[in-house]
C-alpha cells in the first residue's frame, strides 16, 4: 500500500506486554526482503522478521496493493487482511499520539477445539502498525498481549517525512 512505504531495513520497535506471564519485552520487526512472490492480485511483497532480544521468533510474508495488505505466516495458517477503510480513530502509544489511524479487527476460529484468536490492529499512514492487541482462549488463563510502538525507523532508502 502506497500509504505504508517500508523498504528493506525498515524497523518497528514495540513494547510487548503479556498478561498471562506478567512480562514486558521489547520486540523488533524488520523488513528483511522485498523479493517474496506476491499473491495473485497483489503488486508487492516483503518478508518481515520478528525478533526478541536479537533472536528471531517469527517470519511473516506481507503482500499489498493499493487497497489491501495481507500478513501470512510461513505455513499459511494465519492470514490477516487489512482492507482500506476511512481513518477515524486516535491512538496513543509510547511513540506518540496519532490522530488518524485505521483500526482493524481480525478474528480466527479453530475447529475442532473451539479456540479463537481476536486481534485488533491500529495502522497509521507512513508508520505502519503502531499497536495491536491479541486475545485468545487457547490457554488458561486466557492469553492477552498488547504491542505498542516505541519507535519506527524508516529504511535507509526511504526518507523520513
Amino acid at each position: 500500500m502506497s500509504q505504508f512505504p517500508h523498504g528493506i531495513g525498515a524497523q518497528w520497535i514495540y513494547e510487548v506486554m503479556d498478561s498471562a506471564s506478567a512480562s514486558i519485552d521489547t520486540m523488533t520487526v524488520t523488513v528483511a526482503s522485498d523479493t517474496a512472490t506476491p499473491l495473485p492480485g497483489f503488486t508487492s511483497s516483503e518478508l518481515w522478521i520478528y525478533s526478541v532480544a536479537g533472536t528471531p521468533i517469527d517470519t511473516v510474508r506481507v503482500v499489498y496493493n493499493d487497497s489491501s495488505m495481507v500478513l501470512q505466516s510461513p505455513v499459511g495458517a494465519v492470514v490477516v487482511v487489512f482492507p482500506v477503510i476511512r481513518p477515524t480513530v486516535a491512538v496513543t502509544v509510547p511513540a506518540g499520539t496519532f490522530k488518524e489511524s485505521y483500526k482493524i479487527t481480525s478474528g480466527y476460529y479453530l475447529y475442532p477445539n473451539d479456540s479463537y484468536f481476536l486481534v485488533d490492529y491500529w495502522l497509521v499512514k507512513d508508520n505502519g502498525i503502531v499497536k495491536y492487541e491479541f486475545n485468545a482462549n487457547v490457554t488458561t488463563p486466557k492469553l492477552h498481549y498488547t504491542a505498542e510502538l516505541l519507535q519506527y525507523i524508516p529504511a535507509p532508502s526511504v526518507p523520513m517525512r
